[in-house]
């Protein structure tokens, strides 16, 4: 989206977002992680607020003015209760939505590597909850956004370039035309700034499973600067590999990232919520019925995305419930054959001790 708006090679955005994470993550591990999104939260809030008010400003009758011809486009209809899962209805969306989110907050690496920073469990609670809080009126703001960019190109539609093949492109291609050159370019900063957030935080996660949960146990007696080593390695070595995918990804025909993003979750992150929910919640779950639920999970999945026209958000859910049902199940009727090693970490037995 950027090359189209921008000028500047795909290629060349790629290579220069690839490197600069490389660098700063190998050398500034999470805290330059978390440090560098923070300033990319404020940039994006702001241009996004920047957006939102110019746009209402040029609409005749103001901000309700803008509302009022985006909800007579259907643009703002939130509440869709049909019982239509290939469609994104309210039911839809609240099973894939909740599904996804247990994902991300009990095994996405990316988001329990910044639980990990905190000092202990209660600042760690504090930051999932205002996450939390922060995150309603945060996505109602981004999703005003491209009503905004609806309402707008209705009104001026010559406004809009016919060579614009996707609807990611539109965001950017109003931030150069419309908005004044110095804030153009911090709002462009800070679209480069999300992308670098998602590939930062993925190769620092990548290099923390690799340090921790595999040459950690291959190599205990390891040194602390043996250990930063090994994880400043797997750094430079993800990041390579995740810029090499990025190149590749560009030359297809990828109509929206966000589609692609919730496609992606739903097929490969729905076993691993099921699983965290076994962990958590099974007493009497052991590995044998777990592998059946995850194998259960991905079976469910993919025969839901080959031949039935759900919707990508109810890949989630479906993967998360098969994996639960059918380890549940197994472990139940299968009988246990290694000792039990979860005292203590299931929500029961974490609160008896």
């Amino acid at each position: 989206a950027l090359s189209v708006v921008t000028g500047v090679d795909v290629t060349t955005c790629i290579l220069v977002m690839g490197i600069l994470c490389i660098i700063y993550v190998t050398l500034g591990g999470i805290e330059a992680v978390i440090w560098t999104d923070v300033l990319q939260v404020f940039v994006l809030l702001g241009g996004a607020t920047y957006i939102v008010t110019s746009i209402a400003m040029q609409t005749t009758g103001g901000f309700m003015g803008m509302m009022d011809q985006a909800q007579s486009a259907e643009k703002l209809r939130f509440l869709d209760l049909r019982w239509n899962l290939s469609e994104p209805t309210f039911w839809t969306l609240l099973l894939g939505g909740s599904a996804a989110s247990l994902i991300s907050y009990g095994t996405d690496q990316t988001v329990v590597q910044r639980y990990m920073t905190t000092k202990d469990a209660k600042a760690s609670s504090r930051g999932i909850w205002t996450n939390a809080i922060l995150t309603v009126p945060a996505t109602l703001l981004f999703f005003l956004v491209g009503a905004a960019l609806y309402v707008f190109f209705a009104n001026q539609p010559e406004a809009l370039s016919p060579h614009l093949s996707t609807a990611d492109a539109i965001l950017p291609f109003y931030v150069v035309t419309q908005l004044p050159d110095g804030l153009a370019g911090l709002v462009i900063a800070g679209i480069f700034a999300a992308a670098m957030s998602s590939l930062d935080s993925s190769m620092n996660s990548v290099a923390a499973a690799v340090t921790h949960d595999f040459h950690a146990r291959i190599n205990p007696q390891a040194t602390e600067s043996v250990k930063l080593r090994v994880a400043r390695i797997a750094t430079v070595i993800v990041g390579v590999a995740g810029t090499t995918l990025a190149l590749i990804l560009a030359g297809t025909e990828i109509k929206s990232l966000w589609d692609q993003f919730v496609d992606f979750l739903g097929l490969f992150g729905g076993g691993l919520g099921g699983l965290f929910l076994l962990a958590i919640f099974a007493e009497k779950a052991h590995a044998k019925g777990v592998l059946l639920g995850l194998l259960a999970s991905a079976a469910t999945v993919f025969t839901l995305k080959i031949g039935y026209p759900v919707h990508p958000w109810f890949y989630a859910f479906a993967g998360l419930a098969s994996c639960f049902l059918v380890g549940l199940t197994a472990s139940l009727i299968l009988p246990r054959s290694e000792r039990s090693s979860n005292a203590g970490l299931t929500w029961k037995r974490r609160e008896e001790a």
